[in-house]
């Protein structure tokens, strides 16, 4: 169970990294957040997106243009993970858990 919990945390990361990414540039850009490589551009697609995926997998390499996708991106996702799994741990039920994990 906590590994699935890990898992829902490593995907909220993700988002969360996504929406860090975006929000200094919100004014300029027409879309939404959207996962793309912080050297090229390129849209990330898929498991793409998750970057502990793609550290595991692509050494740690965007798919497109090969530079090292930067250490934050895989630290905001174990930590909302290990975050998500310690609030699982102390809860005594989902409502109980939502209010730890805010």
């Amino acid at each position: 169970m906590k590994l699935g919990v890990f898992g829902l945390g490593i995907l909220l990361g993700s988002l969360l990294n996504n929406f860090i990414s975006w929000w200094p540039q919100r004014e300029e850009r027409s879309t939404g957040p959207q996962a793309v490589c912080p050297h090229c551009g390129h849209p990330w697609q898929g498991l793409e997106t998750i970057t502990l995926w793609g550290r595991l997998f692509a050494e740690g390499r965007c798919h497109y243009c090969g530079d090292h996708v930067p250490l934050r991106y895989i630290l905001v996702e174990l930590a909302t993970g290990l975050l998500l799994v310690l609030a699982f741990s102390r809860a005594k039920g989902v409502l109980d858990m939502i209010r730890l994990f805010v």
